[in-house]
């Protein structure tokens, strides 16, 4: 969930004075983002490929645990969500580790005035998808598949890498 004004770039995990329910929300943000970025980094300190998704203004990535990261040189890049399929622009950043260019997921919407270039119709104002009684964000459908296919080759090229250095005899 986006609340205005409960992170900064300077506060990231939560600025102080929320109200018990945003205090409560900014705390679930926070457990979902430490473990993922632990599972990134565990699969970063493997050699496995990774890619994190969010959107491009978000304060994930002022994180001090993700500028770390960082500094291990991934691939990074922008996409708009309405490039695979959503009714919503949602810029999103897409950064990965092991995985080589990503610039085959990066498909920007080049229309105006609220107009998709994919569509040729106005942008939802959202983005969301309304479930039982609670309004719950999605990907794209074909954004998940191009971002596994991504991961998938990463994965299959390490595994090529690795299998050709256990077979190929060492002078």
């Amino acid at each position: 969930t986006r609340l205005t004004g409960a992170r900064s770039s300077a506060q990231p995990w939560g600025v102080g004075g929320l109200g018990p329910s945003a205090a409560a929300e900014v705390r679930a943000g926070n457990r979902e983002a430490r473990a993922s970025l632990a599972i990134a980094r565990d699969a970063i300190l493997f050699g496995l490929p990774v890619l994190l998704m969010h959107r491009s203004d978000s304060h994930l990535w002022d994180l001090p645990e993700l500028r770390r990261l960082f500094e291990l040189l991934p691939s990074d890049t922008c996409l708009d969500q309405c490039q695979y399929g959503s009714r919503s622009r949602r810029r999103t950043r897409v950064v990965g580790w092991s995985i080589g260019p990503l610039s085959g997921l990066q498909a920007t919407c080049t229309g105006h005035a609220g107009i998709c270039s994919r569509t040729l119709r106005h942008h939802s104002r959202s983005g969301l998808r309304f479930g039982d009684s609670k309004i719950r964000y999605y990907l794209p459908r074909a954004l998940c598949v191009a971002a596994a296919s991504a991961l998938r080759r990463a994965s299959e090229s390490l595994a090529l890498h690795r299998l050709t250095t256990l077979v190929t005899p060492h002078s």
